[in-house]
C-alpha cells in the first residue's frame, strides 16, 4: 500500500471525534494520575464540574424561566436561565382554554411555560377547565349512563350523559351464558363487549370453556379453542374439550443461548414444546467454559472481563485466560490524550482510534520509501 492510498484512506474516515472533550460544563481532572475510565468505557471519573459554566449553578431556575446549556459560561440566573415561551394554547390540551390575560397576571402566576416552548406540562400555569364543554361542567350521570367525552359540548346531563345498554350476550363469549337476572343489569356502555362479562354472565356447565367437572387424559390438555364446544353428556367431553399435547421437541442448540452449549448427553432430554427456547436451557445445556463468557476469569488489577470477547477461547490457564478475555481500563490521561471521545449521557465514553493508527502507519511507510 503507497503513502497516497493510505492518507486517502485517512481522509475518508469521519472526522468527528478528533478532541478528548468531557461533557457540556464540564472539564479534566487537573490531576489523573491512576484515574481510569470505568469497565464499560465511561470516562465520566476522568471529568469534574467547570465552575465557570452553568452546570456549577445549583439552584434551579426559577418558575416560568427553563435552564441553558450546562455548558454555556456563567453561574448566576441572568446567564444560566431563560424566559419560557408566553402562554399558549399548546399549554392547554382536551376540555381546557387559555386564563385570560388578567387571569394569567394574578395569583402569583408567571404566564410562562416552562421551556422555550409550551407543552401540557404547563397546563396548571396557562389554563383553566372549559366549562362549556361536559369535562369542565359540574354534571355526575346516573349509574344507569356514563360520561361523555370531556370534549363534548354541554353542561347538562342530557348533553353529557349517555344510557349505558342491559346485559346482552356478547358481553359473554364463549363457555358463558346470562345470568338468569341479566335484565337486572347493564355493561358499562352503549353496546357490550366481554369486559363485562362479570356484571352480566356466568359459565356455562353445558360447554367446555364453563364446565369445571372434568380433566382431560394424560397426555392431553384441556383446549381454550374449543371453550364453545358441547360438554353437557360427560361421555362426550374428552372428544369434544380436549386435544393431544404437542409431541416435545430433542434438545437443540437453540435452548442453550450465549455463552453455553448442549449438554454433552442429551439421551432422554427434550424442550418443553415442540420448539426449543432459552427457557429450556436449564435442561439441555451447560454453562460452556471454554470461551471467555462462560469460563472464570479473574482479570488483573486495571483490567475488566470484556463482554465483547466472550466467544473468544479462554484458554485453559489463568495467564490464558487473562490474554484472551481480559482488556486494559482506559487511563485518564490517555483518553485525554489520544483524541478519542464520544458522549454517553451518563458522562464520557472514548471511542475506538483509528485515524491515528492510519497516520501512523503513513508516516512509517514514506520514511521506507
Amino acid at each position: 500500500m503507497n503513502t497516497k492510498m493510505i492518507i486517502a484512506i485517512v481522509l475518508a474516515l469521519p472526522m468527528g471525534a478528533m478532541s478528548a472533550d468531557c461533557a457540556a460544563g464540564m472539564k479534566h481532572k487537573a490531576t489523573l494520575t491512576d484515574l481510569y475510565c470505568d469497565t464499560t468505557g465511561n470516562c465520566l471519573p476522568c471529568c469534574e464540574t467547570d465552575t465557570t459554566t452553568c452546570r456549577a449553578k445549583t439552584a434551579p431556575c426559577p418558575t416560568g424561566k427553563y435552564a441553558n446549556a450546562l455548558g454555556t459560561t456563567g453561574t448566576t440566573e441572568a446567564l444560566c436561565c431563560t424566559d419560557g415561551a408566553a402562554c399558549d394554547a399548546n399549554a392547554c390540551g382536551s376540555g381546557y382554554i387559555l386564563k385570560t390575560t388578567s387571569e394569567l397576571s394574578s395569583g402569583g402566576g408567571t404566564g410562562k411555560c416552562s421551556a422555550a416552548t409550551c407543552t401540557t406540562s404547563d397546563q396548571s400555569e396557562c389554563c383553566k377547565v372549559d366549562t362549556t364543554k361536559c369535562g369542565g361542567a359540574s354534571v355526575s350521570c346516573p349509574s344507569t349512563s356514563y360520561a361523555n367525552a370531556a370534549t363534548t359540548a354541554g353542561t347538562t346531563e342530557a348533553e353529557c350523559c349517555t344510557g349505558k345498554i342491559p346485559c346482552a350476550s356478547a358481553a359473554c363469549g364463549a363457555g358463558y351464558k346470562l345470568k338468569t337476572n341479566a335484565a337486572n343489569y347493564n355493561c358499562s356502555m352503549a353496546s357490550c363487549t366481554t369486559s363485562d362479562r362479570s356484571t352480566c354472565c356466568d359459565m356455562d356447565a353445558t360447554k367446555c370453556g364453563g364446565n369445571t367437572s372434568f380433566s382431560c387424559d394424560a397426555g392431553t390438555f384441556k383446549d381454550d379453542t374449543k371453550a364453545g364446544n358441547d360438554a353437557s353428556d360427560p361421555a362426550n367431553t374428552q372428544a369434544n374439550c380436549c386435544t393431544t399435547n404437542p409431541t416435545p421437541a430433542a434438545c437443540a442448540a437453540a435452548a442453550c443461548g450465549t455463552n453455553y452449549k448442549l449438554k454433552a448427553t442429551l439421551t432422554g432430554l427434550n424442550c418443553a414444546g415442540a420448539t426449543c427456547t432459552t427457557s429450556d436451557q436449564s435442561t439441555c445445556c451447560d454453562l460452556d467454559t471454554t470461551i471467555c463468557g462462560g469460563a472464570t476469569v479473574t482479570c488483573a488489577a486495571n483490567t475488566y472481563k470484556d463482554s465483547t470477547k466472550a466467544a473468544m477461547t479462554a484458554g485453559s490457564t489463568d495467564d490464558e485466560k487473562k490474554a484472551a478475555c481480559c482488556t486494559a481500563q482506559i487511563t485518564c490521561q490517555a483518553f485525554k490524550d489520544s483524541g478519542k471521545t464520544g458522549l454517553t449521557s451518563g458522562g464520557q465514553t472514548p471511542q475506538p482510534l483509528h485515524v491515528g493508527l492510519i497516520l501512523a502507519m503513513a508516516s512509517g511507510m514514506a520514511l521506507l520509501k
